[in-house]
């Protein structure tokens, strides 16, 4: 599905994008991916646990 693409947890070719990973068909590399990941809102954590370490420009 993803030519040329690796799954990032294990190296077979991919055949998903999932939490910000390719990765295969693999149960077990799919729970991994969201594990580095955060979760489904890890994105949203990570930017919430970042909001007080930027400098303000003004």
């Amino acid at each position: 599905m993803f030519k040329g693409e690796k799954c990032e947890i294990c190296g077979k070719p991919a055949t998903h994008y999932l939490f910000a990973s390719f990765v295969c068909d693999c149960e077990e590399c799919i729970q991994k991916a969201r594990e580095q990941r955060g979760g489904p809102g890890g994105h949203q954590k990570m930017k919430m646990l970042n909001l007080g370490k930027t400098e303000c420009k003004r």
